[in-house]
Formats: structure tokens, sequence, C-alpha cells
């Protein structure tokens, strides 16, 4: 142990190492997906929760909407509806909710030929989404495309993409996130409305040159930026809202470079991942578990596959701590990960028994930084030499936020070693 002394206090401070396992923490890291078609009840129980997603947090929820195409959704589906969000929201998953009339690419086929009907069931359904809005982290696409994708629709068009967004901010919980798919339509939709919760999703992440329409121009959207540009663009957007998606296997041989390691990185950390299909593509993981990373930090040397996997969301290691003041205590927490928390966080500083509470903004521990915590001691605390340990949480809750700390990756505390009040 270290010793840092100052007038009132000092710390013996326990070594810290930095980790390289996957961090479990809310909403971030791998996802499964659960299909469910809405007209159907279900025996809701164990069998229909997705195999090897009990160690994930994130759940994406896909619900097929074509029995109801030629008009409302009676009150058995949105019961089934709601049965099924009340079974998984107590499975303690962060759901992604995905609405779409197609499950087979067939989306011109099943939609409804009136868009006033798919307004009506985005009214109908969002009205029985609310009710779960603790446990939905997003709701992703506007229920239109191939799988719900927005791609594919008569119902692309800029002024049917305006009204869905309008009745979603109309009838849509605030604690909601709504992704869209091509950073064209978040551009379009922010500058309408100005709306923060708009974020982006992208199931064709380095599958193409434009991952397969994602980027340039596509139906009534004119701009036509390159992949470069939307990457640089998504740079500087992603770091304050939620994104992720699939890859997907590249499809054109003239886009080979899309499988190179750097590039692989690059793309990732400019998008600011914070959530990938753990099922699609194996293909694609497959092959990043073969190939090395070489870049100068503590993943050096490791395999593709395991560093993206640290690396989604974000990842705080506890680097240090210091006594700034004579009552005042400096944390230095890195991020180490491509994204930030884009939550508050519940801070406490455990002196044996007594918690000191404190909070952290959210996205203020900035990925790809080392961001200073300031701490207040309390100055009652008697004369003595007492163990100090560090707890982090999501705002309001005891879901606990685990540091990429070696020994500590699964803890709900992190030690810190001794504080001795002089």
């Amino acid at each position: 142990m270290g010793l840092l002394t100052k007038k009132n206090w000092k710390i013996e401070k326990q070594q810290q190492s930095i980790s390289t396992e996957m961090i479990k923490n809310p909403y971030m890291g791998f996802y499964h997906i659960k299909r469910f078609y809405i007209h159907r009840s279900y025996a809701l129980n164990d069998t229909v929760f997705p195999e090897n997603a009990e160690d994930e947090s994130i759940l994406l929820l896909e619900f097929e909407l074509s029995h109801y195409k030629n008009g409302e959704i009676d009150e058995s589906g949105l019961k089934n509806l709601d049965d099924i969000l009340t079974f998984f929201g107590n499975r303690d998953k962060d759901l992604i909710l995905r609405f779409s009339y197609d499950y087979e690419g067939r989306a011109y086929e099943k939609e409804p030929q009136e868009k006033e009907i798919v307004f009506d069931h985005v009214r109908s359904i969002c009205k029985v989404v609310n009710e779960h809005a603790g446990k939905i982290f997003m709701l992703q696409g506007f229920f239109i495309g191939n799988w719900g994708e927005m791609h594919g629709s008569r119902f692309l068009t800029e002024s049917i993409i305006i009204r869905l967004h309008e009745i979603m901010r109309q009838v849509l919980s605030d604690e909601i996130w709504i992704a869209v798919r091509r950073p064209s339509y978040l551009r379009l939709l922010s500058y309408e409305t100005n709306d923060k919760r708009l974020c982006l999703f992208n199931d064709a992440i380095l599958s193409s040159d434009t991952d397969m329409g994602t980027y340039g121009q596509s139906g009534f959207m004119e701009d036509s930026f390159t992949r470069q540009e939307e990457l640089a663009f998504q740079n500087k957007t992603t770091h304050r809202i939620p994104n992720g998606g699939e890859v997907l296997s590249i499809q054109n041989s003239a886009d080979t470079y899309l499988e190179e390691v750097k590039e692989v990185v690059s793309t990732l950390s400019k998008m600011h991942i914070s959530y990938l299909n753990r099922e699609y593509d194996m293909n694609v993981y497959q092959k990043w578990s073969y190939r090395e990373y070489q870049e100068r930090d503590e993943f050096r040397n490791m395999d593709l596959f395991s560093v993206i996997s640290a690396k989604m969301g974000y990842r705080f290691f506890l680097k240090n701590i210091e006594i700034l003041e004579e009552d005042t205590m400096i944390l230095t927490i890195a991020n180490r990960g491509f994204a930030n928390a884009l939550f508050a966080i519940d801070g406490v500083l455990y002196i044996d028994d007594t918690e000191v509470i404190f909070k952290i903004k959210r996205r203020s521990i900035l990925c790809g930084n080392e961001t200073p915590i300031k701490v207040e001691l309390p100055n009652n605390i008697p004369k003595g030499k007492y163990d100090l340990e560090l707890a982090l949480f999501k705002e309001g809750t005891l879901t606990p936020i685990h540091f990429a700390n070696v020994g500590y990756e699964n803890a709900d505390r992190i030690k810190l070693g001794k504080i001795i009040r002089k």
C-alpha cells in the first residue's frame, strides 16, 4: 500500500490493476432476441426465456403485428403485450422493443395499406408500453420496414416519418429512447423537433461501405454523405445517445478492408457502440476470435472478439485516489470503453459503516478520458483507522456499476485501502 498524507487524513491506498474481462453493467453488452406474435397468447415461464441470456443486461423483444394490418389491435392483443412486458420486466433486464409487421423481409406485402392504421397501432401500443416504462430501455424503429429496420416500406417518406415521430413524442413516456436506423433520419427529426430522446441503431454494421444503405442517398433523403462523414457525425453525436445493433458479414469483396482489426475498432469506437446482438453475425465473431489486437493498451495481444466484448459501452477503471484538500477526496476514474454512461450515478464512499453519499452527472465520465470525482469527507469522523470502500449505482436504484479493476469485475464494492482520521 502507498501512503498519502494531508492535515486531517492519511490514506493507505490499495494497489489497483486494470482488468481485461468483460463486465456486466446496465444498458450495455451483448443481447439476445425473443420474438412474439402479438395476437397470440403464450405460456410465460422459463422456457420462453432465451437460452444463454441470463448473464446479459439487455434483452430485445420483437413483436409482429401483421394480424392487425386491416384494423385496430383488439384488447386481447394488447393484453398479450402487457403480459409479455410484465413477465420480462420482472427478469432484471433492460428491454429494447421493436414492433413490425414482418419477420421475413416482406414488409410491402404484410404492412397495412393505410398509414392511419400504423398511426393508430403506434398510439395503442405506446399506451401499454408506458405502463412498463421503468423497464424499457429503448423503442427501436418506427414500426415499419422489413424486420422493422426502416427499409423496404411504402411508408418511408419524409412526411410519414415526421408524423410517426410526432405521435411517439405525444404518447410515449419520456423515459424511453427512440431509435432510428439512419443518421439522416436522426438529423431530419432532430432538426424538426430537437427531441433529445432520439438515438440510432444499425443492423448492418461493417457489412459494406454504406452498411447496406444505412449511409448515403436512400429514398426521399437527398443527402449523400460518405461512410467517413457519417462516422464522423456519429463520433460527435453518439457519445450522448445510445448506439448499437448487429454486425453483418461482408457483402462485397471490395469492402474487405472493413474486416481489418484497426478498421473494426476504429468504427465501433467512432459509433460509441454500447450493445450488439450476440447471435448475429456469428461468422463475423468467429473471424474476430482469430484476429489479434495490437494496440498498445491493456488488451494488447488479445483476440479481437474478446476486446470488442470488453470495450462495448462504458468501462470504469478506478485509477487513483488522493486527498486534495483537508476534507476533500479525489477519485480518478478512467473510462476505457467505447461509450459513456447515459444516466446519473449514485456514489457511496464507505468509511467502515459510515456512508458518504455523492452524485455523478450522466455522461460526465467520458470515454477515452480520466475524470476526477470530488467527494467531501465528513468532519465528524472520530480519530482512528478505517476500511475504505467505494460503490456506484444507477441513480435511484440498487443496481451496481461494476469496475474494470482486477478482482472487482463482479463485486458491488471496490476496496480502496485504509483511511486514517488524525
